[in-house]
C-alpha cells in the first residue's frame, strides 16, 4: 500500500509541474459532466475499435465550458456582495471578510480575474452598461440613511440592484434587493436583449422539503419594517 501511495503522489506532483496545470477555466455544466463520463465508460469498457467512439462525447463534454452562457451579475445570498461580469473581469462591490468564500467560488465558477466596480458604485447609486443595457446599482448597504433614487436615476434602466431594500423605488422596473435575496437566497442574472433573466437558488431549486426555509439559507432572518 505504501509504494501505490508513493506512486500515486509522484503522478500528481509530475502533473501539477505541467505548464497549464493551473489554468483556471469555467465549470462544466452537468450534462456536460454527465456525456463525458457516459464516454469514458465507452471508451474503458467496449471493445475493439468501436470503443473509440467514446471520445466524440468526452470531447463536446470538455468544449462545453466554453460554450455555455454565463450570469452577467450575480448577487451572494445576504446581499452583501454584488459582481458584474464584464470585459473579461468580475467586477465586485464593496464586501466584508465573510464574503471571500462566496468570491472564491465565483471566481473558479467563471476562471476570471476580480476588479472593483467603478468608484460611483461604492458610496451610492451608479449607472452600470452592460451589453448594451442599463443596470441601476447600490453595491453598498445604506439602509440607515439611503436616498431613494430619483426619476432620473431609473430612466432607461432595465434592472435596479441594491444592498438595501429597495421598496419598489423604481415602478415596473425589475429589482433585486435585500429583501429578495432574503427569501430566495442568490441571484444570477443573465442580460438579453428585452427583459434581464432572474434566476434565483429557491427558483432553480424549488420548494422542497430539503431547501431550507426563508431566512434560513445562509441569510440573515431579517425583521420587517412596519411597511412590509
Amino acid at each position: 500500500m505504501g509504494w501505490g501511495i508513493r506512486i500515486v503522489q509522484v503522478i500528481a506532483r509530475t502533473v501539477a509541474a505541467f505548464p497549464l496545470a493551473h489554468k483556471p477555466v469555467p465549470h462544466m455544466p452537468e450534462w456536460a459532466l454527465l456525456i463525458v463520463l457516459l464516454g469514458l465508460c465507452l471508451l474503458c469498457l467496449w471493445k475493439g475499435r468501436a470503443r473509440l467512439a467514446g471520445l466524440m462525447p468526452i470531447m463536446v463534454g470538455l468544449f462545453s465550458i466554453w460554450l455555455v452562457p454565463r450570469p452577467d451579475i450575480l448577487v451572494s445570498p445576504d446581499g452583501g456582495l454584488i459582481a458584474v461580469r464584464a470585459e473579461g473581469i468580475l467586477q465586485v462591490g464593496p464586501h466584508s471578510s465573510l464574503e471571500r468564500l462566496t468570491l472564491q467560488d465565483w471566481q473558479q465558477a467563471l476562471a476570471l480575474p476580480t476588479g472593483i466596480l467603478p468608484s460611483g458604485c461604492l458610496n451610492g447609486l451608479c449607472r452600470l452598461t452592460v451589453k448594451g443595457q442599463t443596470v441601476l446599482l447600490r453595491a453598498k448597504d445604506t439602509s440607515d440613511g439611503a436616498i431613494p433614487p430619483s426619476a432620473q436615476d431609473c430612466q432607461g434602466v432595465i434592472l435596479f440592484i441594491s444592498a438595501s431594500p429597495a421598496r419598489n423605488a423604481c415602478p415596473g422596473i425589475p429589482f433585486i434587493d435585500r429583501f429578495s435575496v432574503w427569501r430566495n437566497g442568490a441571484y444570477a442574472v443573465s442580460l438579453r436583449h428585452g427583459a434581464p433573466v432572474l434566476i434565483s437558488d429557491r427558483g432553480w431549486r424549488g420548494s422542497r422539503p430539503w431547501v431550507p426555509a426563508i431566512g434560513s439559507h445562509g441569510m440573515p432572518n431579517l425583521p420587517l419594517a412596519q411597511a412590509e
